[in-house]
């Protein structure tokens, strides 16, 4: 069926408030914020995408060649998508694995994974909200940094192990400079910028390190795309929600969800960074990259 993940969802969160026999034989009615023709778009392109990843890269075992296996969880490629409505918090969308019969784990909220250069936002959101400009100059050199319990220095590095120097921050994000974005987070404060991440909506640990600039907490996909929705919103975070309302059989309404909106940030901030988020996207259409 459609939506699995989604409706496992439901189900937990309505037998927690309600009990079983309501969810199942009082026939009361339950209204959801899922949009049937976004989800159908949504499993179709996890499913597509993850099916040309793994035949372009050649790896196994390939999803088609799997054999339900109740006892072992399958070892193919997985994947997970969520779509939220960043004014509403309304969840449109979610695809929480490739299938649900093979594998009931949510990645959408129950996985938490480092993100990576998507964690780079918030640090130069960061920035532009505490006075700097898209054109400011960063350095994208070499640097060595002592992190908190650990041995070793730390030594980030650019992906393509280059260094362009004086760069502005508008192009140190549009090209995921690494070492720019660590002299940054130096120039901030790892602890403003995990402040920032707090507010905008990340609810996992982010402790005040200088790698948390190239992303380093664990994160789960919900909470991440949570904290992007201020941006977009010019500046309100929003709470997600899959229930908007719950009626008994008589029809009496038992429960009705509407968005939580605080402002968490200038809106001439939010502005900006759509702005320098653009030029990522721009960047990559003239690259031909699909991502």
């Amino acid at each position: 069926g459609i939506a699995p993940y989604f409706l496992d969802m439901v189900r937990k969160y309505v037998i927690q408030r309600y009990g079983e026999d309501f969810l199942y034989t009082s026939g009361g009615k339950i209204y959801t914020t899922l949009d049937l023709e976004l989800q159908k778009i949504a499993e179709a392109a996890v499913d597509s995408f993850l099916d040309l990843y793994e035949e372009e890269y050649d790896l196994e075992p390939k999803k088609a060649d799997y054999v339900r296996d109740t006892l072992n969880p399958p070892q193919y490629l997985q994947g997970a998508l969520v779509a939220m409505d960043p004014y509403t918090g309304e969840i449109r969308a979610l695809v929480g694995g490739r299938d649900y019969d093979d594998s009931k784990f949510n990645r959408v909220t129950q996985m938490r994974r480092q993100p990576g250069s998507a964690f780079k936002p918030f640090v130069y959101t960061a920035a532009i909200d505490n006075g700097y400009n898209p054109s400011d100059i960063l350095m994208d050199v070499p640097l060595a940094l002592r992190i908190p319990g650990v041995e070793e220095l730390w030594y980030p590095e650019n992906y393509d192990g280059r260094y362009l120097g004086p760069i502005t921050l508008r192009r140190a994000l549009a090209l995921s400079r690494n070492l720019a974005t660590a002299h940054l987070i130096l120039e901030l404060g790892p602890s403003v910028v995990a402040e920032y991440a707090r507010k905008m909506g990340i609810e996992s640990p982010v402790p005040p390190y200088p790698s948390i600039a190239l992303g380093s907490p664990t994160l789960s996909l919900l909470e991440i795309t949570r904290a992007y929705a201020p941006i977009a919103n010019l500046g309100s975070r929003v709470d997600p929600y899959f229930v908007s309302r719950i009626e008994d059989p008589e029809g009496r309404v038992l429960e009705e969800n509407f968005p939580k909106v605080v402002q968490v940030l200038d809106s001439s901030t939010a502005y900006i960074m759509i702005d320098m988020l653009k030029s990522v996207i721009e960047r990559r259409v003239r690259a031909g990259s699909p991502g």
